[in-house]
């Protein structure tokens, strides 16, 4: 064999590679995406910070009422316990709140089944609420204690150019999952969310 050039071998130019092109322009897209949705992330998480600082100097009092099982309502009157977390406070991909719902008087439940009385159990189990039990051989009870915890969580969807919004036990009990376009993170979503914290009216559920 003869002498190679080894120049030769080497890479094709960005321009002449399919491949590198692709990745460039998954790389800039990803770039751009991340300056979107950092700038509204740190915006939420300043919100959301204010919303537990002043919360701390004035306890937030509300009127909500939690539905459990055939029109047993759990009353709660206040908010305490506000955390808001941020990942990463330089370059934001998830912001949460958490805080708890509290009320006076525990809620006492008698299922008429044991069908019902295993049913509410489960359910309130994955509400993550707090409360006790007993089954005898005619009669079951449960007592739930008034204290609901609430978590909200705003997470960067970077693969898809979007805000992924979860909510537990926001106004009513269980999990619920949001998708949102950037833009609509926005103030006007953040004194809705508010406004629904504090359980005043708002627009917070049309808006998503």
């Amino acid at each position: 064999m003869g002498n190679v050039d080894i120049s030769k071998l080497s890479s094709p130019s960005r321009d002449e590679d399919p491949v590198s092109r692709v990745s460039t322009r998954v790389v800039h897209r990803d770039q751009v995406l991340r300056a979107a949705i950092q700038p509204r992330l740190s915006a939420v998480h300043d919100h959301l910070q204010a919303l537990a600082q002043a919360a701390q100097e004035t306890p937030i009092r509300v009127s909500v009422k939690y539905d459990i099982a055939d029109g047993h309502v759990l009353f709660l009157n206040r908010l305490e316990g506000f955390e808001v977390r941020i990942d990463n406070p330089e370059s934001p991909t998830m912001v949460t709140l958490n805080f708890e719902a509290r009320g006076d008087s525990p809620l006492n439940l008698l299922p008429k089944t044991s069908e019902d009385y295993f049913k509410i159990r489960r359910d309130l189990f994955d509400y993550r609420l707090d409360f006790t039990s007993a089954i005898a051989a005619t009669v079951s009870k449960i007592t739930i204690q008034p204290v609901v915890s609430v978590a909200i969580r705003f997470e960067a969807g970077l693969d898809r150019g979007i805000v992924k919004l979860e909510t537990m036990n926001l106004s009513r009990l269980g999990r619920e999952a949001y998708e949102l376009h950037i833009a609509r993170v926005d103030a006007e979503l953040m004194e809705a969310l508010e406004a629904e914290i504090r359980s005043k009216p708002s627009d917070f559920h049309a808006l998503l």
